[in-house]
Formats: C-alpha cells, sequence, structure tokens
C-alpha cells in the first residue's frame, strides 16, 4: 500500500509539472484552445443492479486529451448475482459543456459549476475471460478547484450473458488544481475595477491652457552676452609731393 501511495505522489508530481510547462493548443474540430491534463483521480463507491442490488467499488485516473474529450483508465470490482468480476476499464467521456478559451477574459473564469458527459469504451475481466461493452452519463458537481461529486449510470453491454447496470457516486481530486488560474482571476478583476474607478472620478487637476502648455513644454533660451566688435579705422592716406605740386 505504502508503494502505491508513493507512486501516484510520482504521477501526480510530474503531471503538475507537465501542466505548468504544457503549451495551450488550438482544436479546429471544436474551435476552442486547451491545454492536455491534468491527471486526476476518482474514487467511485457505486451498486451493480443485474438480478438484484449487490456492490461495486472502483477507483480511476482521468486525463483530458482535447477541449471536450477525456480518457479514463480505471479498476473497478464487482459483485453481481452471477459472479464476481475484477474489471480494468478502459473509457472516454466526451463533455457536452467545456470551456472555450479564446481571450484573457476567459482565462480568469473559473471551472463550470456543473456538467456533462457521455462514456462508453471496454471493461475487460480477465479473470473471467470477458469484455463489456458500457455506455453512460456522468453529471460532474464543482465542489471546489480541486474537488469534484460525479454521479454516473451506466448500462453494460455483455455477449452472451445477462446484462448489468451500475451507478456509482466518485468524488474526484484534482492535485494540481486551479490555484494559479484563480488568482489570474482575481487579479483580472481588482484590474478592471481600478479601470472603472479611473473612469468614473473627475481629476482634481485644473485645465491648463494651451499657451502655459506651450511655456512648460518649450525650453527656455539662455541669453548669451555678446560682445562689441570693433570696425577697423580706416587708415589716412598719406600726402605725396605730387599732390603739392598739383596744387600750385
Amino acid at each position: 500500500m505504502k508503494k502505491i501511495f508513493i507512486f501516484c505522489f510520482f504521477i501526480s508530481s510530474l503531471s503538475s509539472f507537465g501542466q505548468n510547462t504544457n503549451p495551450t493548443k488550438y482544436s479546429k474540430l471544436f474551435d476552442a484552445y486547451y491545454k492536455k491534463g491534468p491527471l486526476k483521480y476518482t474514487f467511485e463507491p457505486g451498486l451493480a443492479i443485474q438480478s438484484g442490488i449487490s456492490y461495486t467499488i472502483g477507483a480511476s485516473v482521468n486525463y483530458k486529451f482535447n477541449a471536450p474529450i477525456e480518457g479514463v483508465l480505471g479498476f473497478r470490482a464487482v459483485g453481481l448475482s452471477t459472479e464476481n468480476l475484477m474489471q480494468i476499464n478502459l473509457l472516454g467521456r466526451y463533455y457536452f459543456r467545456y470551456d472555450r478559451i479564446r481571450t484573457n477574459y476567459d482565462r480568469r473564469q473559473s471551472s463550470k459549476i456543473w456538467n456533462l458527459y457521455a462514456l462508453t469504451g471496454v471493461a475487460f475481466a480477465p479473470l473471467n475471460l470477458r469484455v463489456d461493452i458500457p455506455l453512460g452519463i456522468g453529471i460532474p458537481f464543482r465542489l471546489s478547484e480541486r474537488m469534484a461529486l460525479i454521479p454516473e449510470f451506466s448500462y453494460y453491454y455483455t455477449f452472451g450473458k445477462p446484462t448489468y447496470m451500475i451507478a456509482t457516486l466518485g468524488l474526484e481530486f484534482n492535485p494540481t488544481g486551479k490555484k494559479k488560474k484563480e488568482n489570474m482571476r482575481k487579479r483580472g478583476k481588482a484590474f478592471e475595477n481600478a479601470e472603472q474607478t479611473d473612469d468614473s472620478e473627475p481629476s482634481n487637476s485644473s485645465p491648463v491652457s494651451p499657451t502655459e502648455n506651450e511655456e512648460k513644454t518649450t525650453p527656455e533660451i539662455e541669453e548669451t552676452p555678446t560682445t562689441p566688435v570693433e570696425e577697423p579705422i580706416p587708415e589716412e592716406e598719406e600726402e605725396t609731393d605730387d599732390e603739392y605740386d598739383d596744387g600750385k
């Protein structure tokens, strides 16, 4: 039992790391962005109905492969009126309500409170050498970001043996949770509230005239002292002896 617990804890740690580093993908078929995973664990006690009512108990691991599609690997013990079964279930779930992530606002939203899925697959009982085909529906109710309560009803088609039905009430646990997403949603709401308050409150600053803006924006030019430039004094022409001669 201790080894099983350590193995589950190790797988959960890898799933948490992989979910944080897993890139967002786009599904053209369902027109939605999504991330694969994470691993979720479900404990499923319930009732098996054949000619009478008996017990059933099981556990499963779920993994999301696409926006509305989830794969399930489960183990179940079923006590029927004819025989007891130890089943290995390989199932697929299709969710009719899933998150369509297109904007940052969608990323901040929490998971839906309730959902609806259809399931089918193969239930193999190796000790009894039989294969059954389950067809069922489930309605998950979100209790928190990490836990959900899932009532599920399945009809098992058998080959040459009496059919039976199983009704379970599962408790799903998501170890990775969505704390980061919840914090993003809270920060997003706070940011939106801050924007609303900024738009609603008038500004206390008085209007500024355009001339004042120009005075503030245009830098002041310092006047540099100019030194007067001295003009050259023209030199007097020297009188020559020829000028005296002409005057005479």
